[in-house]
């Protein structure tokens, strides 16, 4: 409930912000744009144009902890899905971010996830799992990473431990 709640006001605030400020949003309008087009239907479209508005943030506010896991996410995410146009330097431009957001807020669920995923990308399967790990004891609720460590857990030759953890994230 609460992830849909969140993810309908990310959804409404993207439009207002639009209507309202199409021609000069700050860094906070972009990371929230840059997310509301993460959470709409995969297309590559999307995707680019979700890594565009976390960038754009980012020449604003380098420091928007927000804008960096985006960017990051979004560079994963679209190697992960075959999509990037040049895997290695987005595996490290992605792990330069986080790792600026981490410095900025140790205590960010959503920087250790995509910290895991990068890990995970990158075939370091036990130092995904450990991020992941530490994703899900700052918030319990992290689905995303629940997810991905049930992934790595299967990766691992854990079945039953990956199929525990698929189905918590899914309920």
């Amino acid at each position: 409930l609460a992830r849909t709640l969140n993810l309908g006001l990310v959804e409404v605030e993207t439009r207002r912000i639009e209507q309202q400020r199409q021609t000069n949003p700050d860094a906070r309008e972009l990371a929230m744009r840059g997310w509301a087009l993460w959470y709409r239907p995969f297309t590559p479209a999307n995707r680019m144009q979700a890594l565009d508005s976390f960038e754009r943030a980012l020449s604003i506010d380098p420091h928007s902890v927000d804008a960096l896991v985006g960017a990051a996410l979004m560079l994963a995410a679209n190697v992960s899905t075959g999509i990037s146009h040049d895997r290695d330097h987005d595996i490290a431009r992605a792990e330069h971010l986080i790792e600026s957001a981490l410095t900025l807020d140790p205590n960010s669920s959503d920087a250790y996830q995509t910290l895991g995923f990068i890990r995970r990308l990158q075939g370091r399967v036990d130092e995904s799992a450990t991020q992941l790990e530490k994703s899900i004891a700052l918030n319990h609720n992290n689905m995303h990473a629940i997810f991905l460590l049930g992934q790595v857990r299967l990766s691992q030759g854990r079945p039953e431990a990956a199929l525990a953890l698929v189905d918590q994230a899914y309920r």
